[in-house]
């Protein structure tokens, strides 16, 4: 079934076509140039952009796809977590588009459609239940994924996401934004101190990565006392942020004997990241499931993925949406 998606949470304005969970189309703005000099996302700038592109991106989606828009089926929409200005461009326009086209309307929660981005373009079947990792520069979150459609979250960050850790630790060692990007690049085994930082066990899942942030940032004190102090730092602030992610995978997959994991969300670009699930999957024996790159940030794939698989599974038609900037619970 074809369905138009439309992810308009932060400074994205993606739109896409899916089919039967295969990407036809997809086309992306960011507006990250805007506001780089700032050192952050501007939610003005962000939705102002949005509000500007949204029509166009849509267009040359609907042309890379070689569809007509008589052809969509279903438009499926983020109407949350974000940002409210920017969630109301993408849910307005998709409105606009369900009423003129007379066919059902969806909304989304982006984060589900992290988790169900990592099965689009595949052959196999959707595997359940499994444990979901989300992480991005937003949220950290873990869940047992029973479908879609029946979701518990196990735990989430109290404080600081993952990546918005590495972005705020990276600008105040002097890197540009986004941060995280570039701590990636210059990430070394070699210059990880392990004991540098410590993350304190938790008898939960859930995260809290306020305290290594704030040690970060004192050590910039002591940068002139040792050669590569910059990289000895974000490389080792990197690593403790990565470990803390792996060990609650392992406790959420040990308590619910699960080996399925499927991660998503911005932070899963990350190489080492990457790397380390994949080093867990052989000694686990873990079925483990990562989006390609280009699937990593918010995109509009996934929305319409998860849109298709639900409107198949249970018909479901939002209506009128409202969208929201906080994480409902199911």
């Amino acid at each position: 079934m074809l369905t138009l998606g439309i992810e308009t949470s932060c400074d994205e304005t993606s739109v896409a076509l899916v089919n039967k969970r295969k990407i036809l189309a997809q086309a992306t703005f960011s507006s990250v140039r805007f506001y780089r000099p700032y050192g952050g996302i501007i939610p003005e700038i962000a939705s102002r952009k949005q509000f500007k592109f949204i029509s166009l991106i849509f267009r040359k989606a609907l042309k890379d796809s070689g569809c007509r828009s008589s052809d969509i089926k279903a438009v499926a929409v983020t109407q949350g977590p974000g940002l409210i200005g920017s969630l109301m461009v993408g849910v307005q326009f998709a409105q606009g588009i369900s009423l003129a086209l007379k066919i059902p309307l969806i909304g989304i929660d982006h984060l589900k459609a992290h988790l169900f981005a990592t099965f689009l373009n595949r052959k196999e079947k959707i595997f359940l239940p499994f444990i979901g990792l989300v992480a991005s520069g937003g949220h950290t979150n873990i869940y047992l994924v029973y479908d879609f459609d029946k979701m518990e979250l196990l735990g989430e960050t109290l404080d600081d996401a993952c990546g918005e850790a590495l972005d705020k630790v990276g600008r105040f060692y002097g890197l540009d934004y986004p941060a995280a990007v570039y701590i990636d690049k210059l990430f070394s085994l070699k210059f990880v101190d392990r004991g540098m930082f410590k993350i304190k066990k938790r008898q939960d899942f859930n995260f809290s990565f306020s305290g290594i942030k704030t040690a970060a940032v004192y050590k910039k004190t002591q940068e002139q006392r040792q050669p590569s102090f910059q990289k000895i730092v974000l490389s080792s602030f990197q690593y403790a942020i990565v470990e803390n992610l792996i060990l609650l995978l392992q406790k959420a997959t040990e308590t619910f004997k699960i080996k399925n994991v499927v991660c998503g969300g911005g932070v899963l670009a990350n190489r080492f990241l990457r790397r380390r699930l994949q080093q867990e999957a052989a000694k686990r024996e873990w079925r483990v499931l990562i989006p390609p790159r280009e699937l990593c940030s918010d995109n509009a794939a996934g929305v319409a993925g998860l849109g298709e698989y639900l409107e198949k599974k249970r018909g479901f038609n939002s209506g009128e949406i409202e969208p929201y900037s906080v994480s409902k619970r199911d």
